[in-house]
């Protein structure tokens, strides 16, 4: 009785061995992004939802008296994009998705403007930086500025469409002077967005990171645990 329970016990100690060893050459945001069950566990959703809500919040209530040559960023957008590029494409585009959603009720004067953008930002944030977290920092704040500033010429040029069509303002034309306005409102907000998203992006990884440990731990337990119960 004695040596099958010692062989066992050595069987598991090897098996842990090898996933320690795997877990320390692979991130655990790695596993999670390939589409896994396990992708999105509650603490992960419930950090989703709580700082999608508190994002465009956050942006009227501080950031209307902290403006950077005249302009505000766009800080649920900066969150969509942080989040992105630590999900898979689909999670990803969900919650840009709902996220524009929410932004267009609340704010937005045109329904779908934000939805579409943000639901486009999240499948790029994802799709580009896949599989490349051990390096997000560098990435993302690499393609962030050509990020931030297409959205926010995109979001310019949708918003400036739907006036002329629906004719909610005075302008009769697009722009009147298109440089211009790249110079003083476009590079601007994109700017801002970018000091933002480098502030941010760190502590949404880290906090993510833990959530992935904590959650690889309990599944590891739980897998020993169905093995000795099966010897």
């Amino acid at each position: 009785m004695k040596k099958p329970q010692m062989r066992i016990l050595t069987d598991l100690n090897e098996n842990a061995k090898l996933d320690m060893s795997s877990y320390k050459s692979r991130s655990g945001i790695e596993k999670f992004k390939e589409g896994s069950p396990t992708d999105l566990n509650f603490w992960r959703v419930l950090m989703i939802v709580v700082c999608g809500f508190l994002a465009p919040m956050i942006q009227e209530a501080f950031f209307n008296d902290m403006r950077i040559f005249g302009v505000k960023p766009n800080i649920a957008m900066v969150v969509v994009f942080i989040f992105s590029v630590v999900m898979n494409e689909r999670s990803a585009m969900v919650f840009g998705a709902v996220e524009g959603l929410y932004v267009d009720l609340i704010f937005g004067k045109t329904l779908g403007i934000f939805g579409l953008l943000f639901t486009l930002t999240a499948f790029f944030g994802s799709f580009v930086l896949k599989g490349k977290f051990k390096t997000v920092h560098a990435l993302s704040l690499a393609v962030a500025p050509g990020v931030f500033t297409v959205y926010t010429l995109a979001e310019s040029l949708l918003s400036r469409i739907s006036h002329l069509i629906n004719r909610t303002g005075t302008a009769t034309v697009l722009y009147a002077d298109f440089w211009k306005h790249l110079a003083v409102r476009i590079l601007p907000v994109a700017l801002y967005d970018l000091i933002i998203c480098a502030v941010m992006i760190y502590p949404i990884r880290l906090l993510w990171k833990l959530v992935a440990r904590k959650r690889n731990r309990q599944l590891k337990f739980e897998g020993r645990n169905e093995q000795l119960d099966e010897g």
